[in-house]
Protein backbone atom coordinates (compact mmCIF):
# COMPACT_ATOMS: atom_id res chain seq x y z
CA UNK A 1 0.00 0.00 0.00
CA UNK A 2 1.02 3.56 -0.62
CA UNK A 3 2.78 5.51 2.10
CA UNK A 4 1.41 8.79 0.73
CA UNK A 5 -0.38 11.04 3.19
CA UNK A 6 -2.81 13.79 2.22
CA UNK A 7 -3.80 16.89 4.21
CA UNK A 8 -7.28 16.72 5.75
CA UNK A 9 -7.89 20.39 4.92
CA UNK A 10 -9.52 21.45 8.19
CA UNK A 11 -6.27 21.32 10.18
CA UNK A 12 -2.59 20.55 9.67
CA UNK A 13 -3.23 16.84 10.16
CA UNK A 14 -2.57 14.37 7.38
CA UNK A 15 -3.99 10.92 6.70
CA UNK A 16 -2.49 8.07 4.71
CA UNK A 17 -4.23 6.84 1.60
CA UNK A 18 -6.54 3.89 2.36
CA UNK A 19 -7.98 5.68 5.41
CA UNK A 20 -11.64 5.56 6.39
CA UNK A 21 -12.66 8.42 8.66
CA UNK A 22 -15.80 8.89 10.76
CA UNK A 23 -16.27 12.63 11.29
CA UNK A 24 -19.02 13.57 13.77
CA UNK A 25 -20.43 17.09 13.66
CA UNK A 26 -23.18 19.09 15.30
CA UNK A 27 -23.19 22.47 13.55
CA UNK A 28 -22.68 24.19 10.22
CA UNK A 29 -19.16 25.31 11.16
CA UNK A 30 -17.98 21.74 11.27
CA UNK A 31 -19.73 20.95 7.97
CA UNK A 32 -17.45 23.65 6.56
CA UNK A 33 -14.45 21.81 8.00
CA UNK A 34 -15.60 18.65 6.27
CA UNK A 35 -15.99 20.37 2.91
CA UNK A 36 -12.44 21.71 3.36
CA UNK A 37 -11.33 18.09 2.87
CA UNK A 38 -12.73 18.30 -0.66
CA UNK A 39 -11.68 21.87 -1.48
CA UNK A 40 -8.09 21.02 -0.50
CA UNK A 41 -8.08 18.29 -3.15
CA UNK A 42 -9.53 20.33 -6.00
CA UNK A 43 -6.13 21.72 -7.02
CA UNK A 44 -4.12 18.57 -6.23
CA UNK A 45 -2.82 17.07 -9.46
CA UNK A 46 -4.07 13.52 -9.94
CA UNK A 47 -6.88 13.77 -7.36
CA UNK A 48 -10.53 12.99 -7.98
CA UNK A 49 -12.97 14.51 -5.48
CA UNK A 50 -16.32 12.92 -4.74
CA UNK A 51 -19.10 14.52 -2.71
CA UNK A 52 -21.74 11.97 -1.73
CA UNK A 53 -24.99 12.82 0.00
CA UNK A 54 -28.64 13.68 -0.21
CA UNK A 55 -29.29 15.75 -3.35
CA UNK A 56 -31.29 18.19 -1.23
CA UNK A 57 -28.01 19.08 0.53
CA UNK A 58 -25.94 19.51 -2.65
CA UNK A 59 -26.64 23.27 -3.04
CA UNK A 60 -25.67 23.89 0.60
CA UNK A 61 -22.51 21.78 0.29
CA UNK A 62 -21.51 23.52 -2.93
CA UNK A 63 -21.98 26.87 -1.22
CA UNK A 64 -19.68 25.73 1.59
CA UNK A 65 -17.12 24.64 -1.03
CA UNK A 66 -17.30 28.06 -2.70
CA UNK A 67 -16.42 29.65 0.65
CA UNK A 68 -13.28 27.56 1.07
CA UNK A 69 -12.13 27.24 -2.56
CA UNK A 70 -10.54 30.16 -4.40
CA UNK A 71 -10.78 28.62 -7.86
CA UNK A 72 -13.62 28.27 -10.35
CA UNK A 73 -15.80 25.53 -8.85
CA UNK A 74 -18.01 25.25 -11.94
CA UNK A 75 -14.95 24.70 -14.16
CA UNK A 76 -13.67 22.01 -11.79
CA UNK A 77 -17.05 20.26 -11.91
CA UNK A 78 -17.21 20.57 -15.71
CA UNK A 79 -13.76 18.96 -15.96
CA UNK A 80 -14.99 15.90 -14.05
CA UNK A 81 -12.55 16.40 -11.18
CA UNK A 82 -15.41 17.00 -8.70
CA UNK A 83 -18.32 14.59 -8.79
CA UNK A 84 -21.60 15.04 -6.93
CA UNK A 85 -23.42 11.81 -6.18
CA UNK A 86 -26.84 11.53 -4.58
CA UNK A 87 -28.04 8.87 -2.19
CA UNK A 88 -29.47 5.76 -3.77
CA UNK A 89 -31.93 4.03 -1.45
CA UNK A 90 -31.37 0.62 -3.08
CA UNK A 91 -27.99 -0.30 -1.61
CA UNK A 92 -27.18 -2.97 -4.21
CA UNK A 93 -27.89 -0.55 -7.06
CA UNK A 94 -25.67 2.08 -5.40
CA UNK A 95 -22.81 -0.41 -5.01
CA UNK A 96 -23.15 -1.54 -8.64
CA UNK A 97 -22.83 2.09 -9.73
CA UNK A 98 -20.19 3.45 -7.36
CA UNK A 99 -17.51 0.75 -7.22
CA UNK A 100 -16.98 0.40 -11.00
CA UNK A 101 -16.97 4.21 -11.33
CA UNK A 102 -14.25 4.55 -8.69
CA UNK A 103 -12.21 1.73 -10.24
CA UNK A 104 -12.55 3.44 -13.62
CA UNK A 105 -11.28 6.71 -12.12
CA UNK A 106 -8.17 4.90 -10.86
CA UNK A 107 -7.74 3.23 -14.26
CA UNK A 108 -7.96 6.64 -15.95
CA UNK A 109 -4.92 7.78 -14.02
CA UNK A 110 -6.26 9.43 -10.89
CA UNK A 111 -3.59 8.79 -8.27
CA UNK A 112 -5.89 9.37 -5.30
CA UNK A 113 -9.56 9.81 -4.53
CA UNK A 114 -10.99 12.07 -1.84
CA UNK A 115 -14.54 11.04 -0.97
CA UNK A 116 -16.77 12.96 1.43
CA UNK A 117 -20.06 11.38 2.42
CA UNK A 118 -22.75 13.25 4.33
CA UNK A 119 -25.96 11.61 5.52
CA UNK A 120 -28.44 13.32 7.82
CA UNK A 121 -30.93 11.03 9.54
CA UNK A 122 -33.09 13.95 10.59
CA UNK A 123 -34.17 14.44 6.96
CA UNK A 124 -37.27 12.72 5.69
CA UNK A 125 -36.35 9.91 3.32
CA UNK A 126 -32.93 9.27 4.86
CA UNK A 127 -31.74 5.69 4.49
CA UNK A 128 -32.32 3.22 7.34
CA UNK A 129 -29.55 2.24 9.75
CA UNK A 130 -29.10 -1.13 8.02
CA UNK A 131 -28.29 0.72 4.79
CA UNK A 132 -25.62 2.70 6.63
CA UNK A 133 -23.99 -0.46 8.00
CA UNK A 134 -23.86 -1.97 4.49
CA UNK A 135 -22.45 1.29 3.14
CA UNK A 136 -19.74 1.47 5.80
CA UNK A 137 -18.69 -2.09 5.05
CA UNK A 138 -18.48 -1.27 1.34
CA UNK A 139 -16.50 1.91 2.07
CA UNK A 140 -13.98 -0.05 4.16
CA UNK A 141 -13.43 -2.59 1.39
CA UNK A 142 -13.18 0.09 -1.30
CA UNK A 143 -10.74 2.22 0.70
CA UNK A 144 -8.56 -0.85 1.23
CA UNK A 145 -8.58 -1.57 -2.52
CA UNK A 146 -8.24 1.90 -4.05
CA UNK A 147 -5.90 4.86 -3.39
CA UNK A 148 -8.45 6.90 -1.50
CA UNK A 149 -9.41 8.53 1.75
CA UNK A 150 -13.11 8.47 2.62
CA UNK A 151 -14.50 10.87 5.19
CA UNK A 152 -18.02 9.97 6.32
CA UNK A 153 -19.70 12.84 8.15
CA UNK A 154 -22.36 12.00 10.71
CA UNK A 155 -24.59 14.63 12.25
CA UNK A 156 -25.10 14.48 15.98
CA UNK A 157 -27.52 14.10 17.66
CA UNK A 158 -29.37 12.77 14.61
CA UNK A 159 -27.21 9.66 14.31
CA UNK A 160 -28.65 6.57 15.96
CA UNK A 161 -26.99 6.16 19.37
CA UNK A 162 -26.19 2.49 18.79
CA UNK A 163 -24.03 3.39 15.81
CA UNK A 164 -22.15 5.97 17.87
CA UNK A 165 -21.52 3.34 20.53
CA UNK A 166 -20.26 0.89 17.94
CA UNK A 167 -17.96 3.55 16.53
CA UNK A 168 -16.58 4.08 20.01
CA UNK A 169 -15.83 0.36 20.18
CA UNK A 170 -13.39 0.63 17.32
CA UNK A 171 -15.32 -0.26 14.17
CA UNK A 172 -13.94 2.86 12.44
CA UNK A 173 -10.19 3.14 12.09
CA UNK A 174 -10.09 6.95 12.48
CA UNK A 175 -12.62 9.07 14.39
CA UNK A 176 -12.87 12.87 14.43
CA UNK A 177 -15.37 14.83 16.51
CA UNK A 178 -15.54 18.34 15.10
CA UNK A 179 -11.87 18.87 14.18
CA UNK A 180 -10.27 16.81 16.95
CA UNK A 181 -8.77 13.39 16.28
CA UNK A 182 -10.37 11.17 18.92
CA UNK A 183 -9.13 7.68 18.18
CA UNK A 184 -7.68 5.28 15.74
CA UNK A 185 -5.16 4.85 13.02
CA UNK A 186 -5.86 3.03 9.79
CA UNK A 187 -4.84 -0.63 10.23
CA UNK A 188 -2.41 -2.11 7.74
CA UNK A 189 -4.03 -4.20 5.07
CA UNK A 190 -7.61 -3.82 6.33
CA UNK A 191 -10.04 -5.27 3.88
Amino acid sequence: MSEEEIPVGWSEQRLPLHSYVAFYFSDQGTVRQGTAFISTGLDEPGTLCLLFGDERRHPELLEELRKSYDGDLEAVMASGKLLLVGLIQDFQLMAEFMIPALRQAAALGYQRIRALGLVNWAWEGSPPVGWLKQCESLVRRTVAELPMVAVCMYQLPGLASQLVLESGLGTEPVVFVHDQLISGTPPEGEG
